[in-house]
């Protein structure tokens, strides 16, 4: 997502994931590794988690570690709250 999609092609729209509750990435992946490698590979929003609560612990987790930086969670977040402004959602 960061190379191609924001990168190459200038795309810098809300990006989110397939319903993470089908089990098609979390079969492979734990549910705290799902969130924070798509986190990192560029996605805002994690779509129908199975584990709302794991995957919440494990971006806070991986922002006090150093694996996330807050600047990168302050994308996702202004990139959500512009979507709902424009569509009347705030």
């Amino acid at each position: 997502m960061n190379g191609l999609l924001r990168g190459d092609l200038g795309f810098d729209g809300l990006v989110i994931t397939d319903a993470l509750d089908m089990g098609a990435i979390t079969t492979a992946y734990t549910q705290s590794k799902t969130a924070v490698l798509a986190i990192q590979a560029g996605v805002d929003l994690l779509l129908k988690p199975q584990d709302l609560d794991e995957m919440h612990q494990a971006l806070v987790d991986a922002v006090k570690n150093g694996q996330l930086s807050e600047s990168r969670i302050e994308e996702s977040v202004r990139r959500v709250l512009r979507v709902k402004l424009e569509n009347g959602a705030l």
